[in-house]
């Protein structure tokens, strides 16, 4: 049933995307273990692998899929993430690194026969970009979609190289760090991109939260950010029966990487226009305040704005009033911080009445 279910997603996006008058669809997996698919129980297939009817789905309404794979299985934590978007790290560099974990038995479970690496991960891939410039790229037919999962590498790497940190501390280490990387992809937004972050939930093992408060400090940056959008995790089974055996992962089954494939399309689906219009609005703002706060003497029209980007978006079908309440929340946060020289009661007033 899953499979159907995210095939109707997939089609549903698909729609969506052609009606925005997107023509590309970009998708960026970035982050850990669960980014990269990985299983110590079931079959190893990287994440956007196992949307096996996602390329056809988008071809089907003349949307070409293009997918990027900047994601590890081990030595996953935030302050490497980070650094391979300073560094600008290249998709060869990525996969010679998966390739490393895999082919020296440096993970529990290989799971990789040699044409299945040169599948996956190519030492010469078609498309051999920098991660930077990937983020970096726009243009009004491209939809630039980077879906995050993070926040346990450091807690793995404490655990299994045996630091002195217990519990979950080092996870604080890694939420600074992806708050660096989402701080990052923002001002490139700013700066003319429209990269949208779709930040996944750490999996929930039999519902006993026990990374709860982690996830909801990831839920707490879809509301700091204008491009981010949170994607609640899944429950997970984490005991399994195998051959008549009891065992143990942290990772998603199968089937649970389809749910969380089929989660993925339908937020893509739900929030892609509202997240553009965030960022869209968040880039004029900025730049309007940082003009002024440099000597600019006249305030654009925030009422002409306003009623041409809200004009737009009633266009579509969404719900206005909806997007009204998320926008305001995000700018009062914001205000102080990036927008000051903005009169903040006539933009609050703006907002609110739509320009109108």
């Amino acid at each position: 049933m899953t499979l159907k279910q995210l095939e109707y997603w997939n089609v549903e996006t698909a729609k969506k995307l052609k009606q925005f008058g997107i023509s590309k669809l970009r998708l960026t997996c970035y982050g850990n273990s669960i980014a990269s698919g990985y299983s110590e129980i079931y079959p190893t297939i990287p994440l956007l692998f196992r949307n096996t009817t996602l390329q056809r789905d988008m071809k089907y309404c003349e949307i070409t899929l293009e997918s990027f794979h900047f994601a590890r299985a081990r030595s996953n934590n935030e302050d490497h993430t980070f650094t391979w978007l300073l560094n600008n790290i290249t998709q060869s560099e990525i996969y010679r690194m998966n390739r490393q974990d895999y082919e020296n038995n440096t993970m529990k479970n290989i799971p990789f026969t040699e044409e299945q690496l040169d599948q996956y991960f190519p030492l010469f891939p078609k498309h051999n970009r920098g991660l930077q410039d990937i983020i970096k790229e726009s243009n009004e037919t491209l939809a630039n979609i980077v879906i995050y999962h993070g926040a346990t590498g450091s807690v793995i790497d404490n655990f299994t190289r045996k630091g002195r940190h217990k519990n979950l501390f080092p996870a604080q280490k890694d939420i600074q760090g992806l708050d660096a990387i989402l701080r990052t992809i923002q001002n490139f937004n700013r700066q003319g991109s429209e990269t949208q972050v779709y930040l996944c939930g750490i999996p929930n093992p039999m519902g006993s939260n026990v990374f709860g408060l982690v996830n909801h400090q990831l839920g707490t940056f879809a509301k700091k950010y204008a491009n981010v959008v949170y994607i609640p995790p899944l429950l997970e089974q984490f005991v399994h029966l195998k051959n008549g055996m009891i065992q143990m992962d942290i990772h998603y089954s199968d089937i649970e990487y389809q749910k969380l494939n089929l989660k993925l399309m339908k937020s893509l689906c739900e929030h892609y226009l509202a997240c553009k219009k965030k960022i869209m609005i968040d880039r004029w703002l900025y730049q309007v305040s940082s003009q002024i706060e440099l000597g600019q003497d006249t305030l654009p029209s925030l009422k002409d704005y306003f009623e041409q980007c809200y004009h737009s978006f009633s266009q579509s079908g969404e719900d206005l009033k909806k997007f009204q309440k998320q926008l305001l929340k995000y700018v009062l946060e914001r205000h102080p911080h990036d927008y000051f020289c903005i009169p903040k009661k006539q933009l609050i007033k703006t907002i609110k009445r739509g320009g109108l």
